[in-house]
C-alpha cells in the first residue's frame, strides 16, 4: 500500500510562531485525517506547506512516496488539491466552467476540455448535489452552494490528496471527503 503523504521532522513557523515542531505522522491510502485547532493557530499554513504551497522551516515532505521537493509542478497539481477557506469570483461563469477549472492541471497549454473533462466535471458536481445548477452564474449561488462548488471543483481535478481547512470538515464529511484525503486516482471519474 502506497503512503500517500508522510511528514518526517517537520517543522513549520509563522514569523516567531511555531505551528509545529519535529512534526512526523503518515496518511496511507483511503485514510482521512483532520486538523484542528483554534484561529489563527497556523492549521492553513501548515496545510499549505503540506501540500508545497510553502516552503517549512525543516523536515521532509513525502507525497505518493516521493519528496515533495522532487515533484514537478504539473505533476504535483494534479495528484495534490487544495481547497481554500475562502473563494472569489474574478470573472463570471457557470457552476460547470467552474468546476471544469479543477481539470486545468491536466489540459495542455492552449488546450480545450473535451468530453471525458465534462463527464468528469458533471460527476462532480452530482456527488455535492449541485447538477441542476450546472448552467447557472456562480454569482448567484448561496454560501453553501459556492463552499460545494469549491469542493465539486477539487473532485474534478481526480488528486490523489487534497487538503481543506476544519471550515470546510462538516461539509466535506457529509459527501464522504475529509480535511486530508488520500485515494487512488481514477482516470476520468469523479472521487466521491
Amino acid at each position: 500500500m502506497n503512503n500517500m503523504l508522510s511528514v518526517r521532522n517537520l517543522t513549520v513557523t509563522i514569523g516567531d510562531q511555531i505551528v509545529c515542531r519535529d512534526l512526523s505522522f503518515t496518511v496511507e491510502q483511503d485514510q482521512s485525517w483532520g486538523v484542528l485547532g483554534g484561529n489563527g493557530v497556523g492549521k492553513t499554513t501548515l496545510l499549505h506547506t503540506l501540500a508545497g504551497l510553502r516552503e517549512p522551516d525543516a523536515g521532509t515532505i513525502y507525497v505518493v512516496d516521493r519528496p515533495l521537493t522532487e515533484w514537478p509542478r504539473r505533476d504535483l497539481a494534479q495528484t495534490v488539491g487544495v481547497l481554500p477557506q475562502d473563494s472569489t469570483d474574478p470573472f463570471p461563469a457557470t457552476v460547470l466552467e467552474t468546476a471544469l477549472i479543477g481539470r486545468h492541471p491536466h489540459l495542455k497549454a492552449w488546450e480545450w476540455e473535451d468530453g471525458e473533462d465534462l463527464f468528469t466535471a458533471r460527476e462532480a458536481l452530482r456527488a455535492v448535489g449541485l447538477q441542476a445548477m450546472a448552467d447557472r452564474q456562480v454569482a448567484t449561488l448561496s454560501g453553501g452552494e459556492r463552499r460545494r462548488l469549491a469542493i465539486a471543483t477539487l473532485l474534478t481535478q481526480n488528486r490523489a490528496c487534497s487538503c481543506s481547512t476544519n471550515r470546510t470538515t462538516t461539509l466535506i464529511s457529509a459527501i464522504k471527503s475529509n480535511c486530508w484525503t488520500c485515494s487512488s486516482p481514477k482516470a476520468g471519474k469523479a472521487h466521491s
